[in-house]
């Protein structure tokens, strides 16, 4: 079953302006910033409320996240939510026509991620999140 919002993310072409943003404007103070190198990506996180906060940035001319920024500019790229039971809430999903490309979850910043195909949520991006640990 879902329990919450885990992580809202946005696409950014240059995270050190999401940075000033984020920690001068809003004086919320970095989370946590990682590099996935797989997804050729540079996240920074910032905790408001219960929910995390993305910015994203490419690191190269090349993926999924370069190729989107490309085509849609910066702003909203996906919306996170955490369950509790994985299986249970791709099979709900998979019941009313979401698309989910792979069966198993992919590696997450600290947790696994399971993509549902927004070409079957009305064109958002929705995650399923499964915390690690």
């Amino acid at each position: 079953m879902i329990r919450k919002v885990h992580h809202i993310a946005f696409l950014v072409k240059d995270t050190e302006r999401a940075k000033e943003l984020f920690e001068k404007g809003f004086r919320v103070p970095l989370f946590k910033e990682v590099v996935l190198e797989d997804l050729q990506i540079r996240v920074i996180i910032y905790k408001v409320g219960g929910v995390l906060v993305e910015f994203i940035t490419p690191l190269s001319d090349g993926g999924y996240a370069y190729e989107y920024l490309k085509k849609n500019g910066e702003g909203f790229f996906h919306m996170a939510v955490e369950t509790d039971d994985l299986e249970d809430d791709m099979d709900a999903l998979r019941s009313v026509g979401a698309l989910i490309p792979r069966s198993e979850p992919k590696e997450g910043v600290d947790w696994k991620i399971v993509d549902i195909d927004s070409g079957s949520t009305m064109g958002i991006y929705f995650q399923l999140v499964v915390p690690k640990g």
